[in-house]
């Protein structure tokens, strides 16, 4: 919320960042950018809003100016602005938005535009008492039943495993991944440059993940336990489901799992199906949806690449026994 004593001043500011040199200044830059260019658009001044915004392209800068120019009408402009972001996307969640722009953008100008791929989801619907514990525990009681040994994890799996693999290499001393003592990731972590910068290191770790798994890298578990690790929640480690996952899962779609989240870690590193479930050789991701509840954007992300690498999931939408 704008103090109403600030608007006059604020609807006349005009922001000049100087040049700035080196990744992580220019991205401080740019957050400054960003939230002045959002406090200008929400008092209207749309035309002062965008020459800030256009002196960064930090998301969400770009797609600011495209929603701008398209209350404006100015379909020419925001067209300019989508087609900038999808030859160059700086992650997968603005390049997503773009998409949607554009599509909404061929629609208000009356063109043609491909149509959106739909989602094929394997679903199935159950009825279960909810009554007296949360949904997802009353599906993993239920999948329990039928045989699985099912763990209610929901991002931690994949981010536990990823880690472990990548323990080393998310703390190696790259010049300026650390500027103090008390970090608990690098500077980088988050963009591109943590894979340029280490994508030595990260190809040989991916060529021996898909040759060997990962079970070298449990030994993190004693080396490691109760450190820090922007991928791990020490309170849901547990050795009996990272042993499963280390016999059942094939060594070449670990990796590509991977492979996605370093894609973008940030985007990839959340919307992952809330149980995993195991049966002799088979596994099950599993994505619990309430009465009334949906999928998100970042999990049909997610269900995309497991088609694509053809993983067994379903999304299980449960009906409350009345």
């Amino acid at each position: 919320m704008i103090d109403k004593t600030c608007q006059s001043s604020l609807s006349k500011f005009s922001l000049d960042i100087p040049t700035t040199k080196g990744s992580y200044p220019t991205r401080l830059a740019g957050k400054l950018i960003n939230a002045v260019g959002r406090d200008l658009e929400r008092l209207n001044n749309f035309d002062q809003a965008i020459n800030v915004l256009e002196q960064t392209e930090l998301p969400p800068a770009r797609e600011r100016c495209v929603r701008m120019y398209m209350k404006q009408k100015n379909f020419s402009q925001a067209q300019a602005f989508v087609t900038s972001i999808l030859e160059s996307p700086k992650n997968v969640s603005e390049q997503e938005v773009a998409l949607r722009l554009a599509a909404t953008l061929a629609k208000k100008r009356h063109l043609s535009h491909p149509k959106t791929e739909v989602l094929s989801i394997p679903e199935r619907t159950i009825t279960l008492n909810l009554s007296e514990q949360r949904v997802e525990l009353a599906v993993l009681d239920s999948l329990t039943n039928k045989g699985w040994q099912s763990f209610y994890l929901e991002n931690q799996f994949l981010n536990t495993l990823f880690g472990l693999a990548f323990w080393d290499i998310i703390f190696a001393p790259i010049d300026g991944a650390f500027i103090n003592p008390y970090q608990r990731q690098p500077l980088d972590l988050y963009r591109d440059t943590f894979q340029t910068k280490r994508k030595h290191i990260i190809d040989a770790r991916m060529a021996e993940i898909r040759t060997s798994g990962i079970r070298r890298f449990t030994s993190v578990l004693d080396d490691k336990f109760g450190l820090q690790n922007p991928f791990i929640v020490w309170d849901v480690v547990d050795r009996e489901w990272i042993e499963l996952a280390i016999t059942t899962i094939p060594n070449h779609t670990l990796a590509a799992l991977f492979e996605t989240m370093l894609i973008d870690l940030k985007a990839y590193q959340a919307g992952m199906p809330d149980l995993i479930a195991f049966k002799a050789n088979a596994w099950l991701w599993c994505e619990v949806k309430g009465p009334g509840d949906r999928l998100q954007n970042n999990q049909k992300r997610w269900m995309k690449i497991f088609n694509d690498l053809n993983i067994n999931y379903e999304v299980c939408y449960v009906k409350s026994e009345t």
